[in-house]
């Protein structure tokens, strides 16, 4: 039976055991992997149950990996946030600074928090990410500075912006589709619409 059949078939039995909870590991260890996809109801069932679980050392890099999973969804990474277990908050601090950073639309840092959180180690979760600063960024402005949003996406200088948030690309500037948040400010580096404060009246 795979992985994300048995994990399945955790999550619809009628109690948890031991055999429950290494199965859920296999399948947070599974999804860092891209091998099944992303699970946000049985990660959270995880950690829940942390609290019965007998090598909780070994458990740790679980705990961290099914944060790091959550990041691209604020929703998410809050609602795990905050059933993280107080004995947890240390090992898992890098994965937490990397998700309030994000909160704080401050994308920049983020990316270099992000080396250090391991964030490149789980499978396709850089262009999840990239996709929800994108998102953010485009509540919040209506054109950027394309060196700008590269930077903020962590991409080089001469990579496409050919994502489906922007409209077109106007000499140095991307101008994003219009949203009735966006339509009336435009944006620099140093300036423009606060981003936390649009992100925040979308959640």
């Amino acid at each position: 039976m795979s992985v994300e059949s048995q994990v399945s078939d955790v999550m619809t039995s009628a109690q948890f055991s031991q055999e429950s909870i290494s199965i859920l590991v296999k399948g947070v260890e599974a999804q860092a992997s891209g091998s099944i996809p992303y699970n946000f109801t049985a990660n959270k069932a995880l950690l829940k149950l942390y609290s019965s679980v007998l090598y909780k050392p070994s458990f740790l890099p679980s705990l961290k990996s099914l944060l790091l999973l959550s990041l691209p969804s604020s929703t998410e990474f809050d609602s795990l946030k905050h059933i993280l277990p107080a004995d947890a908050l240390e090992p898992c601090k890098d994965v937490l600074e990397c998700g309030r950073l994000l909160e704080d639309c401050a994308f920049e840092e983020f990316w270099k928090q992000a080396k250090v959180a391991d964030v490149m180690e789980v499978k396709g979760l850089e262009d999840s990410i990239r996709t929800r600063i994108l998102t953010d960024v485009s509540l919040g402005y209506s054109t950027l500075p394309s060196s700008t949003l590269l930077t903020y996406l962590s991409l080089s200088p001469n990579s496409p912006l050919t994502f489906d948030c922007i409209e077109c690309v106007e000499g140095s500037s991307v101008v994003f589709k219009k949203t009735d948040y966006n339509g009336v400010k435009k944006g620099t580096k140093e300036t423009g619409i606060e981003l936390n404060r649009i992100v925040a009246m979308m959640n």
